[in-house]
């Protein structure tokens, strides 16, 4: 198992495979990952045997005859190419919100992250301008709703993300049920 990227979610990934596999390798392009990782993280991968660090090494090719067998990868520091065996491969880079499409009333935080429930009354970029108090997933804009990795302060994780998608669906009842004339 082979995963790429020196965030969280990669070394939330190589904790969660670890579990499992023979040996997890983490390929990270730069010489170290302990700017863009949690130090918990860097920790727990550290003293994982199973689980071994490439660092400043990148993917440059893969083959296999209708499945990934084998993976290329560049050491920079080397300048070599060794091909290793490789049944999986997860790139787990470059997570960023895509949230420009919806309008500008909806409140973000400084990367993008829609920001909800009672953050936008305490968090910098968030307005809350209904009397009532917002619903814990619902934007800044009062009846829309935000759930998964979108949400600032969200658990990136894809049980995280049903769980609030089921929990933004009984509040979506809720409101509607709310906004009934009586």
């Amino acid at each position: 198992m082979l995963i790429v990227g020196a965030g969280n979610s990669a070394g939330q990934e190589a904790l969660d495979l670890a579990k499992h596999a023979r040996v997890v390798t983490l390929v990270v392009r730069g010489d170290s990952f302990a700017e863009s990782m949690s130090s918990y993280l860097v920790r727990a991968i550290e003293s994982i045997p199973n689980v071994v660090v490439r660092h400043g090494t990148e993917v440059v090719d893969g083959a296999g005859n209708g499945s990934l067998e084998c993976i290329r990868l560049a050491d920079r520091a080397n300048d070599t190419v060794e091909e290793v065996s490789a049944a999986a491969l997860f790139i787990m880079i470059g997570g960023e919100p895509h949230t420009q499409w919806l309008p500008a009333e909806i409140a973000r935080d400084a990367d993008g992250y829609l920001i909800t429930g009672r953050d936008l009354r305490e968090q910098p970029g968030g307005h809350w301008d209904d009397d009532r108090q917002p619903w814990t997933f619902e934007t800044s804009m009062p009846g829309v709703f935000a759930a998964g990795d979108v949400r600032q302060g969200s658990i990136k994780r894809v049980a995280s993300a049903v769980g609030e998608g089921a929990t933004v669906v009984r509040m979506v009842h809720e409101h509607l049920r709310e906004d009934q004339p009586t």
